[in-house]
């Protein structure tokens, strides 16, 4: 059941893009005849923009492994107790 809500997230999201999308080439033919503001065009354009990179920056984060928790640790290579001390910070 979870993956299929994942799957249908994605199509989910990828209809909300198509539709900004859609809604910002009409937008541009309006203001080409005059019928609508540069405003308008730039605020649905940032809004598509958005979910498009809403969209790449999940599918960068789509593999397997990427949905796990991950836990960084650094440790002091050579150098003495200065990097140690650098390292706890």
């Amino acid at each position: 059941m979870k993956f299929i809500q994942s799957k249908k997230q994605w199509v989910d999201d990828y209809s909300a893009a198509n539709t900004l999308v859609g809604d910002l080439e009409v937008l541009i033919e309006f203001l080409s005849e005059g019928e609508v503001k540069e405003e308008e065009v730039e605020r649905q354009y940032e809004k598509a923009l958005n979910q498009l990179e809403k969209l790449e920056f999940k599918n960068m984060l789509s593999e397997e492994g990427d949905e796990l928790p991950a836990v960084l640790q650094i440790t002091a290579g050579a150098g003495g107790t200065e990097s140690c001390d650098w390292a706890s910070i």
